[in-house]
């Protein structure tokens, strides 16, 4: 999904550490009732390296349920693929990290990228009609 602003959008860009796939799943807060969203597409979207910075600090990585995004994408980015994502491209960034003794925004994502692809991690970004935003 789109990860910030409140329509679901399939949306895969440079910046992505892998490909998730899950419906946006809401719960009723009344009811408790879980209604589905399609994102559309092949239903994949990818996860930016962004959402796993902390606005206001530059040696801090989350991943799983903490990272950053709102309501709607954190109903389908809360589920076990995508933390499995977020957690490899937290570890492998973190691992860049140490090794070069320096801050997360020096790292780049295309670096991160080609790790992960490295250790078979998939990353879809040529399939993107929106590769590259």
């Amino acid at each position: 999904p789109q990860l910030i602003g409140s329509q679901p959008k399939r949306s895969k860009n440079a910046s992505a550490l892998g490909e998730a796939c899950f419906p946006v799943d809401i719960h009723d807060p009344d009811t408790g009732q879980a209604s589905f969203v399609e994102i559309g597409g092949d239903g994949s979207f990818g996860i930016p390296l962004r959402c796993l910075i902390p606005a206001g600090f530059s040696n801090l990585l989350v991943a799983g349920r903490c990272i950053s995004v709102d309501s709607v994408a954190h109903a389908s980015t809360r589920n076990m693929g995508a933390c499995m994502v977020t957690g490899e491209g937290a570890g492998v960034t973190a691992g860049m990290v140490a090794a070069r003794n320096v801050d997360v925004p020096s790292i780049s994502v295309s670096e991160v990228q080609a790790e992960i692809r490295s250790r078979g991690g998939y990353i879809d970004l040529a399939s993107s009609e929106e590769a590259g935003q």
